[in-house]
């Protein structure tokens, strides 16, 4: 046979100062393979050297041997050689070909060669000597199953460091700065120290061919970025860990990953970008760190199975459509600094029972609620000045409002409250009722009961000597607390601690009103205690409960815990966390709190701490 060969087609010229465009392919060789003694390719294999510095060679049968004056041309193309990839799997999946034999000779004098990825059907063979002695101790990557063959290989046994790999390669802006790596149990995995390039399409994702492999992403602590489409589409994706390096996730990242069940966002996320997580139907588990300031449109559009979500007080504005479809969600805490709610946010959330929009807000999207049928209570806070159109159209279930604002909001059209009935109680400041009923919009509610919500969700738990009285805040400027038939004294907040004249054995009764004005509500339900005095011969001995540390960021440290259920209220009262089972001196993960006050308790035991 010749050894002969009319070398590559230059297409390009190699580019050393890498910038995002220039990773793209910077040679393309039309064939590398075998001629026979007329010059004629009896193989046909192809390469590409791109702008990252990797060789792909693919197709079938036998690479040409190189000769010294010909080998990869010119150095200035081998000296860029960093990565070498044999076989194409694309190419083995459609056409059943495979590379048989590495020519004699070329891959010597590239020395910057760092790894070779073999994507082959099976261990090509060596003709001659492909590879320079120097170049045996560089990772060898091969396909999942056949690491033993290639250990056992007559050629391929030279190599000292084989491993099973799925693929890798590198993701930075830069180019070499991420690195990025799927194994063998699914997991794909970047580390480095920079933002990730985005992908305006999803298929220039070097790891486009595996999306339907990777189950896990463990994205390392030094990225600071998750780039655009980045994962858009890989179906079997089930959980995501995002470092605390990363700052902020691009449009449609994770869109579409319609199996993915778990994602933790790491603590100094600012930003999450549209449809982020759209179409996750599967997740069911979501921490968004107390540092995103802005979550954009659709983020998490038809999440079908997210039962609840808590926004973090860094949140300023949530997206059009955001929770759109997601008709699992029956609890939504909103931050205390959302100002905007954007147009169909929460649009068809069917079995969203209860929303507190709080003080900040002060516009509600058109839409913004639309039919979210099993809402049942209402409140609007005192900054609201606009109800978009159509925001709760079609909340036939809602039982009461309350709206904190002395000026009516203006209301968008007739279709803003379609189906609320007219006759359900409308809680607004007292002096503010006139205004109300005149107010278009609101003029059509006939309900103005001229007081406001009692309280609700009353819970009494002794902790030491004393009782912590805690209720649902109704968005009333002060409560007041009765023991026994007597008042106790009025409080701002949501929370009473009763330690005066406490009798061992006796029967407690607590109830609230709740005052805002000159409005004030009826009773709260009765909720009834026991007291038992810890100091005294014979009665229960409980050791006082502790928790450091206080203010706490991630790990809340238990002393003294004996047995029992943990449960954990937020400041309106509602349980977080429960029937959560501890040992002595144990610790509770709260790093996915929102910042804020929290009371956990154990049976009769209630401690406060405060989340940073």
């Amino acid at each position: 046979m010749r050894k002969f060969i009319l070398f590559f087609a230059f297409l390009g010229v190699v580019a050393l100062n890498k910038t995002q465009a220039q990773i793209d392919t910077v040679i393309v060789g039309n064939n590398c393979g075998d001629r026979d003694g007329d010059g004629k390719y009896v193989s046909n294999i192809a390469f590409k050297l791109t702008g990252d510095s990797v060789l792909s060679i693919w197709g079938y049968g036998n690479m040409h041997d190189f000769p010294n004056d010909l080998s990869w041309a010119k150095p200035a193309y081998r000296n860029f050689v960093k990565t070498v990839v044999i076989g194409n799997p694309v190419a083995i999946t459609a056409t059943g070909d495979s590379i048989e034999f590495i020519g004699n000779d070329v891959f010597k004098d590239c020395p910057n060669i760092a790894s070779i990825t073999i994507k082959n059907a099976f261990p090509p063979n060596f003709r001659g000597t492909p590879f320079d002695n120097t170049q045996y101790s560089i990772p060898l990557y091969v396909p999942c199953g056949q690491l033993l063959d290639y250990q056992q290989h007559p050629d391929w046994s030279k190599f000292t460091n084989i491993s099973e790999i799925i693929g890798h390669g590198t993701c930075g802006v830069q180019g070499n700065e991420l690195t990025w790596r799927l194994t063998c149990d699914s997991t794909f995995t970047i580390n480095g120290i920079g933002d990730m390039r985005d992908y305006f399409y999803a298929v220039q994702a070097p790891w486009d061919y595996y999306r339907d492999n990777i189950k896990t992403i463990i994205i390392g602590n030094g990225v600071s970025s998750i780039s655009d489409n980045a994962f858009f589409q890989c179906r079997n994706l089930i959980s995501v860990n995002i470092s605390n390096s990363v700052r902020t996730i691009g449009r449609g990242a994770f869109d579409v990953c319609s199996s993915l069940a778990f994602v933790s966002i790491g603590n100094n996320v600012a930003s999450i970008g549209s449809e982020a997580f759209r179409a996750c139907h599967e997740l069911v588990s979501l921490t968004i760190g107390n540092n995103v300031t802005s979550i954009g449109n659709n983020a998490f559009h038809t999440c079908l199975k997210l039962p609840s979500v808590t926004i973090p007080n860094s949140v300023e504005y949530l997206g059009d459509r955001i929770f759109y479809g997601c008709d699992s969600l029956v609890s939504v805490a909103l931050g205390s600094n959302v100002n905007r709610i954007g147009f169909e946010a929460f649009s068809f959330c069917a079995k969203l029972d209860t929303i507190i929009i709080f003080d900040s807000v002060k516009t509600i999207g058109n839409n913004a609620f639309y039919y979210c049928s099993s809402l049942a209570y209402l409140t609007i806070g005192s900054s609201v000045s606009s109800i978009g159109d159509d925001a709760f159209y079609y909340c036939d279930k809602i039982t009461a409002i309350t709206v904190r604002n002395t000026t009516p909001p203006t209301i968008g059209n007739s279709n803003t409250f379609f189906r609320v009935r007219i006759n359900i109680p409308v809680y607004v400041p007292c002096s503010s009722i006139p205004a109300y009923k005149l107010a278009p919009g609101w003029n059509d509610f006939t309900n103005y009961p001229g007081e406001i919500m009692p309280p609700d969700n009353v819970v009494v738990v002794q902790q030491d000597n004393t009782f912590v009285i805690n209720w649902e805040n109704t968005g009333a400027l002060g409560y007041e607390v009765y023991r026994n038939g007597f008042s106790l004294g009025t409080v701002a907040t949501n929370t009473y601690i009763d330690e005066e004249d406490l009798t061992h054995g006796a029967n407690y009764c607590y109830k609230i009103k709740a005052i805002d004005g000159d409005c004030e509500s009826d009773f709260s339900e009765v909720v009834c205690q026991p007291f038992n005095r810890v100091d005294i011969v014979g009665a229960k001995n409980i050791s006082t409960l502790q928790v450091y540390p206080n203010p706490v960021n991630h790990e809340l440290q238990i002393k003294n815990y004996e047995s029992g259920d943990i449960e954990i209220y937020n400041i309106v009262g509602q349980k977080i966390i429960f029937n959560f089972q501890l040992s002595t001196f144990n610790s509770i993960d709260v790093s996915h709190l929102s910042s804020g006050m929290y009371f956990l308790k154990i049976d009769n035991r209630v401690v406060k701490f405060i989340k940073e």
